[in-house]
């Protein structure tokens, strides 16, 4: 495969467990070819741009001298959150790392009362509402360009917020081209140690179509105070996907909305009505997770449980189902620092991961403490 990312998994000896690393290069593809169109795409000449002035740094690296990622494989050992399986929150740590090198890091700025700021990331006012930095308003003021749905940090490194469509699409092609036709495609793994699959593939060669989509909706009407925010800042306005907070998992209300879809135009996402209806596809939706158990998984023996891309939101996972791995906390530093962190302090002013807890007074922090879990 046409990759720059490498993994492997080892037995470590001290704790018996099983561990995957990450070694290579963490940066996209030089280019890729837009199914749509026919067109080559190439991130680097995307950017910098007009709101992200950051050029893709392909000196950054994965493993020793680098991020030096690596997760305790939990499908290799069976693992898969239960029913009543308490999730760990995101708090902006990356998702995952996909197959050719780029991070998955959904997470977005947070508002605070005012504008939307991208140099203000972390929730100071300690709102608990986060930008939705697929929405169109957001990808422009940060400046994510719709063909990549990613752009580029200040160190260089180019991450993914949305579904990674012409990346996958490449990884279809080079899958078809050693001869696996069906099964999950594998795109990558998730910081608590999962496969990283897409959303649709076939049950066997030339076989039925298996769709997976988000049981994730739009909340109805005005916002008002909803779990893990404050009462105090609540941002005016309608769900309209400005927040992540505008959504919440709803499989019942997805499964209607699904079904209108396919009633009105006849298409959802790749799955039409006439395939549904003469028995060429299928469709199920996912866990809270955005993940579920999927057969035959690449690498592994048997049905495993995976995370899923999805082109619905909230397309890049939000919830962890397990902890994520240590070295995946340290892409965004827990605190920083060096001279500018002790200005920072100085002010008084908080950031880092941390501050998404200590800029919030003690009689908040249940805003931090997702399903009782501490954000650190």
């Amino acid at each position: 495969m046409n990759l720059v990312m490498h993994t492997e998994t080892f037995r470590d000896a001290a704790s018996g467990q099983w561990i995957r690393r990450f070694s290579g290069r963490a940066a996209p593809r030089e280019a890729f070819i837009d199914p749509d169109t026919g067109a080559v795409v190439r991130p680097r000449d995307l950017f910098p741009n007009q709101n992200d002035p950051f050029a893709i740094n392909d000196r950054l690296q994965l493993g020793e001298g680098g991020y030096a990622l690596r997760t305790l494989d939990r499908a290799r050992l069976g693992m898969a959150p239960g029913r009543d399986h308490q999730s760990w929150a995101m708090n902006m740590i990356p998702f995952g790392v996909l197959l050719d090198g780029s991070i998955l890091d959904p997470s977005g700025p947070w508002y605070d009362g005012g504008p939307a700021d991208p140099n203000n990331p972390f929730d100071r006012a300690c709102t608990g509402w986060e930008y939705e930095v697929t929405h169109p308003v957001v990808s422009q003021l940060v400046g994510v360009p719709a063909l990549i749905a990613g752009h580029v940090q200040p160190s260089g490194m180019f991450h993914y917020h949305g579904y990674p469509r012409l990346l996958i699409e490449a990884l279809r092609s080079e899958a078809l081209a050693r001869g696996k036709s069906s099964g999950p495609l594998t795109v990558g793994y998730s910081a608590d140690g999962f496969p990283v699959l897409d959303y649709r593939f076939a049950e066997s060669p030339g076989g039925r179509l298996v769709f997976r989509f988000s049981g994730y909706v739009l909340r109805k009407g005005q916002r008002q105070v909803v779990e893990f925010t404050n009462p105090a800042t609540v941002p005016l306005g309608n769900h309209d996907g400005l927040y992540v907070q505008d959504y919440v998992f709803d499989p019942r209300q997805k499964n209607q909305e699904i079904e209108a879809a396919l009633a009105q135009s006849e298409a959802y996402f790749g799955l039409t009505r006439s395939a549904l209806r003469d028995g060429r596809a299928s469709y199920a939706l996912l866990d809270q997770h955005n993940g579920g158990v999927l057969g035959d998984v690449e690498g592994y023996q048997g049905s495993v449980y995976g995370c899923v891309l999805t082109p619905d939101w909230p397309m890049v996972p939000r919830l962890f189902a397990f902890e994520p791995d240590e070295t995946f906390k340290q892409v965004i530093p827990f605190e920083p620092t060096g001279f500018g962190s002790r200005i920072l302090k100085v002010l008084g002013v908080s950031e880092g991961r941390r501050s998404l807890y200590d800029n919030c007074p003690a009689d908040l922090r249940s805003i931090r403490q997702w399903h009782e879990r501490p954000p650190y």
